[in-house]
């Protein structure tokens, strides 16, 4: 006796696993034009892209040259790779390194925002006594209720 699967349709069209491959055959062509068509912008951009970061914050392409250096100098193989990956994916590279001046430069006025209101704005705070608490042998407090703290200055 055979073992036949359950799930095995045996009415119906034959070629239904080939209609699944076909469309997986063309989503992945699709992507890779999709895919190819945003390197081929960012390409064209490439140059702009570099320009812009550098006016952004120079410091940030700087860090970055330093960054291959410093790996030549720990692994000379590795910097190698890195630096022909640079030199061939330099539209990637351009974009990242305009990313961090961005962030970089927003960053720098968020903190310069927040220095200048915590400069400027004074917080109202209330001086507490330095009475000693009256704790028993447990360590709680004998006359104080924890309720007495939120109360206003009629309970005082």
């Amino acid at each position: 006796m055979a073992f036949i699967p359950q799930n095995r349709r045996r009415a119906g069209n034959p070629f239904g696993n080939w209609v699944g491959i076909i469309m997986m055959v063309v989503i992945l062509i699709g992507l890779f034009v999709l895919l190819r068509g945003i390197f081929k912008l960012l390409y064209f951009l490439a140059p702009v892209m570099l320009i812009v970061t550098l006016i952004l914050d120079y410091k940030v392409v700087i860090n970055y040259i330093k960054q291959l250096g410093s790996l030549f100098a720990r692994n000379p193989l590795y910097g190698v790779g890195a630096t022909a990956l640079t030199f061939f994916f330099y539209p990637i590279v351009f974009a990242i390194l305009l990313f961090r001046a961005f962030a970089g430069r927003q960053r720098k006025r968020f903190i310069g925002e927040s220095e200048a209101r915590t400069e400027t704005d004074f917080v109202e705070y209330e001086e507490i006594d330095d009475e000693p608490l009256d704790l028993d042998e447990f360590g709680k407090v004998k006359e104080k209720r924890y309720d007495d703290y939120f109360k206003g200055d009629e309970s005082r």
